[in-house]
């Protein structure tokens, strides 16, 4: 029996007690131990007891007797309470339960087991929206080099392959389509492959490689195997000349369709994109080129009804890392049951909620109850399982499912379930039923960082007590109805209908943040509004936008940290004033980006820009979140002279436009006071620094950030427009102050560079599936706070990328040269990764301070009390003119009116035993689970009783007369079976047909195969069964049922638009 161990310090007359929950394990004596060395009356003699005490208590720190170790032991021995575990382990061992049983049975303290922790915060990624297409989503890349064309392409997770037409491609439906034709003319890139490159088994014609691909609702097409640069982006051109999106160009294999036919020809997108867990796809290309960090991608879609060529945003693309920032509920996490091919997750149950509802939480409102539909979980889950397939339009179950289901709706709606239309008010929409669909999760740990699974989106909770981890999906009304504006009907787009395992569509994973983790076999579900617009609205920095995403380091302007004049020694000057002295420029320039390990990094910036000037390369150190750089120089000595004059005119000088920097992997940030010079260049005047841990710092690294609380804040009436960094920073030192008012605590739990602002966007009523019809509300703020953890050991850092001359020019980590004279650059660039570990016992306090956190961002007034701590924070009335809250300050009602959205805890570490490397998963996909200890050894003990019978039976000498034995004895169930079928035939010529002559020989004189007792014989031998000419006898071997191999067959994937 293991409790969470909590620590509190109370008064209590006039003793203090010191209070610690049972944990009988050696884990709970290394904590007791560590705790109480921070009170300095603690003697070693009580440290070293073994006992595990549950309470006791200690004298005032004036008393005397904490003078004297025995005095205060005594004390102890006084008001000591032994657990019950402990009190029974020291009557079996016929233990003194009071003197001396420290000195006699004391032990020395196990040391704590250091670990590094594999996951992180995966904040680095490409993004590009998603535009709605006639019942599917497709997104636009952009093709070939130096000009790119556009191509729109259904992004579909259940299949493999990307093809679109090109030029020449007969009837393939060019007016249907958002695009023309792409033409290979106009692409210095372009290779179509040989037929010693063809790929994916592709035949060899007229020096091309071709393939085709079918679809089962009857579209097919066929296309030559084609290479080009393929990236991600937007619908514009300026979506396509933007180099971040320009970096991520890869080499890419896609099929330059020749024909096409059925839905493809009249959609609208011009082709289709396969995004399965296959090594043909783009995800998986860019990771193995190096432009992403992690082998995941995330679709968010949202539904539209209205279409266009020029397209309709209607959600958000992410690849190599997961952006949560529109999320309303915690990414949870699903198994991929499935090693290759498809996402494909185990269905454990489904629900129907009469009442509706559009969240997936196991909490019962008023109105709404839950019924469990029977189902066969075999069937459910057979053949290729249920794949989770962004291309196919509607959901598909198995149909055993169909009855059960049509007679719960029934009892529900009164109505017969059906696929007819029905007319229905948007009130009477929402009030059908919500299908919940049960998954296996993908770490079912309990996380004692998160409440009660009840109150928390996503999780099963009390809908399977036995598995309130696993996740939870809700398809409502609103994503399974379809409604056609020409008849004004809602149709169901649900159906069961599938006779081996299952699809859920692009109807069910609306409206939800859905990640396909291929790198670690798990696909993540958060419900979202999916709107790419609000996500990637910039920062604003006192005018200046400032992009959050991408992976070059982005730095701010350079600011004149020591002038050529400070560097140089005056003194030399006093001889004469014509002599030319030389010196170092020092310039500091913010990181206001830090990128990825992927992309350029600081130095490689500072150096890109110097070497346009024509300059030689500088010398660059960044650290604590800024980049020095130093700049030889050289003055006259009469310049050397008046160069105070110029310091004298700077300190009037307008200010110059700062921020924090970023937060690096020192866990450091600089803030750099400037103004401005005459010649309008800004000079440092000072600087500020402090501790930080979001970004860089720990986002690679669980053992650094455990634990990080997302929320969201609406502060209704504040303006959008106005807000800037210092709004950013205004808002984070209120939120320290709030919680540390909320839990009532002398020392706050977390610090101001704990607190990233992600986004301070419009806020408007959030929906999952329609654009909201209200206007502005405020600001909606999004923020994450970072719990660190202090005790976390640096035990290495390895090379992510060594720079050379050689590899500088033509770096595919940068996507782009550094510089046109890189191979004068003599210096070599390591970009670092650092590698910390920690112990397990460190991380327990923690997830209690993150439970602690989030649990005071759900107080009810909380935003009231935010609030009030920002006007405070903000002076007085003549400070409000250019605050984005002035109206919130003067009207209480706005003040109550704000709120706080939503808030839950994110865990960093991902489970370690699940971890796969490039997308391969190792698991046995007949069970869908990992190869545990367990099923190691019965695999390995079956293997061997089959060698073992293999060698008894076949290789090892065997006796004679035993062979003999059980020749005969299978050569009479032989007989036994032939006398059922030929009973005219005389027990002689039976036994002649199976047993040879030799084997005859010397068998005459046996009682069995005499003349005179042949129907004694006969008796013996067939047993009391034989009756006549019948036989009655039992099977001899029983029938083995074999494990079925998964045969081939042809994918189940529907696309319907």
């Amino acid at each position: 029996l293991t409790f969470l161990l909590t620590t509190s310090l109370r008064q209590c007359h006039s003793q203090m007690i010191y209070s610690l929950d049972l944990h009988p394990t050696t884990q709970f004596s290394e904590e007791r131990r560590r705790r109480l060395t921070n009170f300095t009356n603690v003697t070693k003699s009580w440290l070293n007891v073994k006992s595990n005490a549950i309470y006791a208590t200690l004298p005032k720190e004036e008393d005397f007797r904490n003078s004297s170790g025995d005095l205060l032991l005594f004390e102890f021995h006084r008001f000591r309470h032994l657990s019950r575990w402990e009190r029974k382990l020291r009557v079996q061992n016929n233990l003194d339960l009071q003197l001396n049983w420290n000195k006699t049975y004391s032990r020395q303290m196990s040391e704590k087991k250091q670990q590094s922790l594999h996951g992180g915060q995966y904040i680095n990624y490409a993004a590009a929206p998603l535009n709605q297409g006639y019942g599917t989503h497709y997104a636009n890349v952009w093709v070939g080099h130096p000009k790119a064309q556009r191509k729109s392409v259904i992004v579909d997770t259940g299949s493999h392959f990307t093809a679109f037409p090109c030029k020449g491609c007969e009837n393939c439906g060019e007016e249907h389509h958002t695009d023309p034709y792409y033409d290979p003319d106009l692409s210095d890139t372009f290779q179509a492959l040989g037929c010693h490159q063809c790929q994916l088994g592709a035949v060899c014609k007229d020096r091309r490689c071709y393939f085709s691909q079918a679809y089962t609702e009857g579209s097919s097409w066929e296309a030559y195997q084609v290479e080009d640069l393929v990236y991600l982006g937007g619908r514009d051109m300026l979506a396509m000349a933007d180099h971040r999106n320009r970096d991520y160009a890869v080499p890419f294999m896609f099929g330059c369709q020749i024909s096409e036919n059925g839905l493809f020809v009249t959609q609208l997108a011009d082709g289709i994109m396969g995004m399965s867990a296959h090594q043909s796809t783009l995800p998986k290309r860019m990771f193995d080129r190096k432009k992403i960090e992690h082998n995941m991608f995330a679709l968010c879609f949202r539904r539209e009804l209205g279409t266009s060529k020029r397209g309709v945003s209607a959600g958000v693309m992410t690849l190599g890392g997961i952006d949560n920032r529109l999320d309303s509920s915690p990414m949870i996490f699903a198994k991929n049951v499935a090693s290759a091919g498809w996402f494909t997750v185990y269905v454990k149950n489904i629900f129907i909620r009469a009442g509706g509802g559009q969240h997936a939480t196991s909490a019962i409102e008023e109105g709404q109850h839950v019924l469990k539909i029977p189902l066969d979980l075999a069937a459910v889950n057979s053949g290729k399982g249920v794949i989770v397939d962004s291309g196919t339009t509607d959901t598909y179950l198995h149909k055993k499912l169909a009855k059960s289901f049509a007679s719960m709706w029934k009892a529900v709606t009164k109505k017969e379930y059906s696929h007819n239309g029905f007319l229905l008010s948007d009130d009477q929409l929402k009030r059908l039923p919500t299908i919940l669909v049960q998954m296996r999760a993908f770490d079912s740990r309990r996380d004692p960082a998160l409440g009660s699974t009840v109150e928390t989106i996503g999780y099963t909770g009390k809908l399977d007590p036995t598995s309130p981890y696993d996740v939870l999906l809700a398809i409502p009304a609103t994503n399974y109805m379809e409604y056609s504006p020409t008849t004004s009907l809602y149709t169901s787009r649900l159906y069961f209908t599938e006779t081996q395992g299952g699809v859920l569509g692009a109807n069910a994973i609306q409206g939800h943040n859905v990640v396909f983790d291929w790198e670690h076999g798990r696909v993540g579900f958060a419900e979202s509004t999916c709107d790419f617009e609000d996500e990637h609205s910039v920062s604003r920095v006192q005018g200046k936008e400032v992009t959050t995403i991408g992976n070059d380091c982005v730095l701010g302007h350079p600011i004149l940290t020591r002038t050529c004049s400070q560097s140089i020694n005056s003194k030399l000057c006093e001889q004469s004033s014509n002599e030319v002295l030389f010196g170092t420029e020092l310039w500091t320039r913010t990181i206001e980006v830090l990128g990825s390990n992927l992309g350029m990094s600081c130095q490689d910036v500072v150096i890109l820009d110097t070497s346009h000037n024509g300059d030689s390369p500088p010398h660059v150190d960044c650290k604590d979140g800024v980049c020095s750089e130093y700049r030889p120089c050289e003055m006259m000595c009469s310049e050397v002279m008046n160069s105070t004059k110029f310091e004298i005119e700077t300190e009037e000088g307008d200010l110059c436009p700062s921020r924090w920097s970023a937060c690096d992997d020192t866990c450091k940030q600089t803030f750099i006071h400037a103004a401005k010079d005459l010649n309008d260049k800004c000079f440092e005047k000072s600087r500020d620094k402090r501790d930080c841990h979001v970004g860089g710092c720990g986002k690679d690294d669980p053992c650094r950030v455990p634990y990080i609380v997302h929320a969201k804040i609406g502060l209704r009436g504040a303006k959008e427009e106005m807000w800037v960094a210092h709004s950013s920073e205004l808002l984070a030192f209120a939120l320290v102050e709030s919680i540390k008012r909320v839990c009532k605590l002398e020392k706050a739990l977390i610090s101001v560079g704990d607190i990233n602002v992600m986004m301070a966007t419009s806020w408007y009523e959030e929906t999952m599936n329609e654009k909201p019809i209200i206007g502005e509300l405020g600001v909606k703020v999004v923020i994450q706070i970072s719990i660190y953890n202090a005790n976390a050991k640096l035990v290495s850092h390895f090379d992510e990328r060594l720079k050379t001359e050689d590899n500088l020019k033509n770096d595919e980590h940068i996507g782009r040269q550094l510089a046109p004279k890189a191979a004068d650059i003599p210096a070599i660039f390591l970009k670092t990764k650092l590698k910390y570990t920690c112990v397990e016992e460190d991380l327990r306090p923690l997830a209690n301070d993150a439970f602690a956190v989030d649990d005071a961002l759900k107080k009810e007034d909380f935003a009231s009390i935010l609030i009030g701590e920002m006007k405070k924070a903000e002076g007085g009335d003549h400070n409000f003119h250019h605050s984005p809250f002035v109206s919130l300050y003067s009207d209480s009602a706005l003040i109550k009116e704000s709120t706080m959205l939503s808030s839950w805890t994110i865990r960093t570490e991902v489970e370690e035993s699940s971890v796969i490397k490039k997308g391969i998963l190792e698991r046995t996909p007949l069970t869908h689970y990992s190869l545990s200890g367990r099923t190691i050894f019965l695999t390995l003990s079956v293997i061997g009783l089959v060698l073992l019978y293999i060698v008894e039976r076949y290789l090892l000498p065997q006796n004679d007369e035993k062979s003999k034995s059980e020749i005969d004895r299978e050569k009479r169930v032989l007989l036994r079976r032939r006398l059922a079928s030929r009973a005219n035939n005389t027990e002689e010529q039976l036994f002649k047909q199976l047993f040879r002559p030799h084997e005859l020989e010397g068998r005459e004189n046996e009682s069995c195969f005499s003349n005179d007792d042949s129907s004694t014989a006969s008796s013996t031998l067939l047993g009391d069964n034989y009756v006549g000419s019948r036989v009655t006898t039992k099977p001899v071997i029983s029938e083995i049922e074999l494990p079925r191999r998964k045969s081939k067959q042809k994918s189940n994937r529907r696309r319907k638009y």
